[in-house]
């Protein structure tokens, strides 16, 4: 029976078990060329649990609705607000918002309210912020990243142990054994860590100026820093052990590499190329397809 590697489950997987899993989901800019197999049963638990649960955020779906990033189902993206009342009344009210209009559902009558009943009247909207859901998003995604870039130096010499951990730990704000894992994390709505690099600027600059959802490996001393972005949006990153002297840091590549989703296909540049160019610096871009 042939077998293959798991990253999420780190062992050997019958091959009739595998699934396409999609590093970066297509919902979130990604593409059919950035993939690795993995177990299907897991790939689909997490999918809902760490995909769903971020595609859910209220940001992340407004940057989906302007991008127009479709999934499997190709169905337009929107987002629903269903905590929402009327002002005046009080009584509950759904909002949902395409890329060009909204629409309004009565969850008492359980019909949509037409448009023209809506003119003059002010409603509000409870928005809530899953802290876990972009930590969650961005280990699940380094893990396989990682993996897909550095093969199996990845799994010798990186810690991919506590990505894991984290990816498989019940995250709540009761919970907080996860904060004993070696991680650290670069949060742009949470803040900083104490005594660690300040590198949300330029994990910021540099997802601008990728200007696609992509995945970053930044070398620093005894760690990679992994960052993620969706659209040029920066979500965060994550600071795990490394022995980087064992790692590919041929050519141009000394500082790290990018890999960006651009009209579906996969692209590589190095991290100083990046760099270069947010700070203007002339440098030919290397726009080879990457395959591991």
């Amino acid at each position: 029976m042939n077998q293959k590697y798991c990253i999420y489950l780190n062992k050997l997987v019958s091959e009739d078990n595998l699934s396409p899993e999609h590093i970066i989901p297509l919902s979130l800019g990604g593409s059919d060329e950035f993939v690795l197999p993995v177990d299907a049963e897991t790939n689909k638990r997490l999918g809902g649990k760490i995909d769903g649960r971020l595609t859910k955020d209220y940001i992340m779906s407004s940057i989906r609705r302007k991008n127009n990033y479709r999934g499997h189902t190709k169905k337009a993206p929107k987002s629903t607000f269903k905590a929402s009342k009327f002002k005046d009344s009080g009584k509950p009210l759904i909002v949902t918002f395409g890329k060009d209009t909204g629409s309004f559902y009565d969850p008492i009558s359980k019909s949509e309210i037409p448009k023209e009943e809506m003119v003059g009247r002010s409603f509000e909207m409870n928005l809530k912020i899953d802290r876990y859901a972009r930590p969650l998003f961005i280990v699940k995604t380094l893990l396989s990243a990682g993996y897909y870039i550095f093969g199996d130096q990845f799994l010798n010499f990186c810690d991919h142990e506590s990505l894991r951990k984290f990816m498989n730990f019940e995250h709540n704000d009761s919970n907080t054994n996860s904060d004993e894992l070696p991680l650290s994390f670069n949060d742009p709505l949470f803040g900083e860590p104490p005594n660690q690099p300040n590198i949300g600027d330029m994990l910021d600059k540099i997802c601008k100026a990728v200007g696609c959802s992509c995945v970053i490996f930044l070398y620093y001393h005894e760690y990679l820093i992994g960052s993620v972005g969706i659209a040029g949006n920066y979500l965060g990153a994550i600071q795990f052990k490394a022995e980087l002297s064992r790692l590919p840091k041929s050519d141009k590549f000394e500082h790290g590499h990018v890999i960006g989703i651009q009209d579906g296909e996969i692209r590589r540049s190095s991290v100083r190329t990046i760099v270069n160019k947010c700070f203007g610096v002339k440098e030919k871009a290397d726009n080879r397809h990457y395959h591991p």
